[in-house]
This record gives structure tokens, sequence and C-alpha cells, in this order.
């Protein structure tokens, strides 16, 4: 193995290292340094030592990192060899026998920015596993303090950097970057019109004042509902997991009820109905769009995806009320004023009755409602389970209130007190 460039120099400063994940199997041994974008790196490996000097994106921000690894025993120079990835630099260094390695340096002490990978590690019996997946505390030999904010420092420290990574994973990537805009706009728009039109209706003091309160919000209520079309396109090119059918079926029938029975009628858009649905629309897509946000970072939050698959049991049926309330204050104007229906004779030789579609698709409106909240459950089921009450604690709810889930996602909570060795015992 030989030097990859002269364009790294030494600067001084104090001295960063990458986190470096480390397995074996058999006569293989394999390293992993995270670090994203290397740039000149200098590496060197004689029979026992390894050094590394790079530039690149770790847990220190972009940065110059390095290390020195004096190895736990030899390693076959010339049969060993090492790759610079997007995301890290890969090792793999051939052993000169099988013998399982206890550790990966030749010092006993460990450093904190040596991590085990699991996947790739095969222990022997007899070993000092650097990181045993179940550390053996008793009580009267737990880790000091100093140590355990030490090792809590760490995971920390790598939790950050990986949740760092995938916020900027988004902005390398067109696709991901244009979900993440799309969702977080519609987002905003949606709180802008929850918040104000309740905030409307409720400083309203008289009748006249309320009916007005819609007018407070119908530029931007339009705007969302326009951009909401989008989720049709997205869906049908495959750049998100949603169906076709639901998310067309939800899409056409807002903006027919907004674009071509509200909007017309200035009598309808002073009914209290009117403005409570656009209050239950943007209720719905309030916990709906932080979920998308979310999966276009790779995160996951319990409390967001609860109410993402919870939320629409009360305020769907509620919605589809409201809905059918417009729908039955508009017909008797539709079939007045003949609105969108085209009359013979005309150049086409054809007919639409507007009025009467708008009879039928409010009998068809009930059979969509079913399918929709059907598909809604299943997916909810899907992702719960048979009894969700059971996960509550899983997906982060009940964590979330107690002000534990954190710390549990950290790995913080386990294993220095008596609940952590009770799960030790039963994993056992």
């Amino acid at each position: 193995m030989t030097q990859e460039s002269n364009g790294a120099s030494a600067v001084d400063r104090k001295v960063l290292h990458p986190f470096v994940l480390w397995g074996q199997k058999d006569q293989n041994l394999y390293l992993t340094v995270q670090l994203q974008g290397v740039t000149d790196p200098i590496i060197n490996l004689d029979e026992g030592r390894l050094t590394f000097f790079a530039k690149g994106y770790g847990c220190h921000g972009n940065n110059v990192y390095q290390f020195e690894i004096d190895l736990y025993l030899p390693v076959q120079r010339k049969l060993s060899s090492w790759k610079v990835k997007e995301k890290c630099v890969e090792f793999h260094l051939m052993k000169e026998s099988s013998e399982i390695w206890p550790r990966l340096t030749s010092a006993k002490q460990r450093e904190p920015w040596i991590k085990v990978n699991f996947d790739h590690m095969q222990f022997s019996d007899d070993s000092e596993q650097e990181e045993p997946p179940f550390p053996k505390w008793d009580s009267d030999d737990s880790p000091a303090p100093s140590s355990r904010r030490r090792r809590d420092d760490d995971r920390i420290r790598d939790a950050v950097s990986k949740d760092m990574d995938k916020f900027f994973a988004v902005f390398r990537s067109p696709l991901k970057l244009y979900l993440f805009l799309y969702n977080m706009f519609q987002w905003v728009g949606f709180c802008y019109v929850f918040h104000v039109s309740l905030y409307s209706y409720l400083r309203a003091g008289s009748k006249a004042q309320r009916q007005e309160a819609f007018a407070s919000i119908r530029p931007q209520l339009c705007m969302v509902q326009l951009a909401a079309s989008l989720e049709i396109l997205n869906a049908a090119l495959g750049w998100v997991r949603s169906g076709v059918l639901a998310t067309g079926m939800q899409v056409f029938g807002r903006g027919m009820i907004l674009f071509m029975l509200v909007l017309p009628y200035e009598e309808l858009q002073r009914m209290e109905p009117v403005l409570w649905l656009a209050v239950t629309w943007s209720a719905v897509e309030v916990v709906r769009y932080p979920y998308y946000i979310l999966a276009v970072l790779g995160q996951e939050s319990g409390l967001v995806t609860w109410l993402r698959y919870t939320m629409w049991i009360p305020l769907y049926p509620l919605g589809f009320v409201l809905e059918g309330l417009v729908m039955l204050a508009a017909l008797p104007r539709v079939m007045e004023e003949r609105w969108y229906s085209v009359e013979l004779p005309n150049k086409f030789n054809m007919s639409f009755d507007f009025s009467l579609f708008l009879r039928v698709y409010m009998v068809g409106f009930l059979v969509g409602a079913y399918a929709l909240m059907s598909h809604m459950y299943a997916q909810r089921k899907k992702k719960f389970g048979a009894n969700p009450r059971s996960q509550f604690s899983r997906w982060g709810l009940l964590p979330f209130l107690s002000g534990r889930n954190q710390r549990r996602a950290l790995g913080l909570d386990s294993g220095d007190g008596a609940g952590g060795r009770v799960q030790q015992k039963k994993a056992k």
C-alpha cells in the first residue's frame, strides 16, 4: 500500500480523529473510516502500523483528520488494499494468520474513536471483546462517572454526525432537495391557513365578522391546494411511495369543491362549514407533511409517526361531512345558474350537465370516502400492527411525553441502571 498523494500537509492544530469501525473474519481485517468527501489522503501501512491523514467532513465538520494505529499483530502489506468512497474510506487488510484478535490496537487502552463493527466481527471464546453488545456491569463494579460521560459524549457525537450526514445528503440530490422544499412549502402554507382561520374566527365579535373569516385565508388556501396537485405527479413518476389513485381522489375532490363550488359563490364563502372545512383540511396536512419531511431526511419521529397515522381518524370523517354539506348547499345554485354545463346545439354536438354530474359524484363520494378511510386504516395497521396500543412506547409517544426518547435513541438509558441490567439478563 502506497501513498495516494502528497498534496496534504500537517497543520498546527489540535489532532482530530475520525470514527473508525473495525471488524474481522478469519484472516480478513475490515476498517471503515467515517469521513465524507475525502481529499488529499496520505495513507501509509507498515506491517504493524497504519497512519492516516486526510481532509474531509466528519464528526467535527469539514476539517483535517488523522490517526496512527499500532495494530495488534502485523498484517500482510502487499495483500492489503484500501478505497476512498463518497461517504467513507474502506480498508481490507490481510492478517498473517487466522488468529482472532481480541482488539485492534496493540495497546490495551481503548480509544473512544475506535468502534466495533459487529456486522464484520468474529469473536473467540477467550478474547477480550472491545465493546461487547451487553456489558456485564454489576452494581459493585459499574463504570466510573467520567467513563460514562465520555461514552455518552461519543455516542451523542456519533448520532449527531450521522444525522448531519443524512441532512446534507438532501442537498446533494436534486430529487431529495425538491421533495424537501416542496413538503416544507406545503407545511408552512397549511400552518398559516390553520392558524389564521382559527384566529380570525375566534377574534370575530359578530356573526358578520365570522362570515368574513374565510376571506382572510382564501388566497393562501388556493395556492397550497394548487400546489397539492403536484402530489399526483410525484406519485405517478415514482418519486414518492404514495398511491396514485388515493392521492388523485383526494386532490380532485378538494379541488372541485374549492375552485368550482366555493370560489364562484360569495354566499357559500360566508358559510361556517366552509371555514371549518378549510380548518379540517389544514389540520390533516399540518401533521402529514412533517412526516414526509422527516422521511426525505431519512429520519423518523415516534410522535410525528403516531400523529400521521392517528389524526385522520377524527379528521377524515369530519372533513367528509363538511364536504357533503358544502356540496348540498351549492347544488341548488349549480342547477339554477347552469355553471360548467354545456348545452346543445354546439359545434361538438355534445352536452354536459354539471348538476347531474355533481349529484352522481355525491353518491360516489360515499364509496370514495369509505375506500379512502379503508386505505388509511390498512396503512395504520401495517405501521403499528393489529394492536396499536401496545406500540405506543415503541413509536415514541409515551417516551416523548416522559422525556426519555432521545436518550433511548442514543443508547444512553440502557445498561447503567437496574432497568438496563434487567434487559441484559432477558437478552441473554
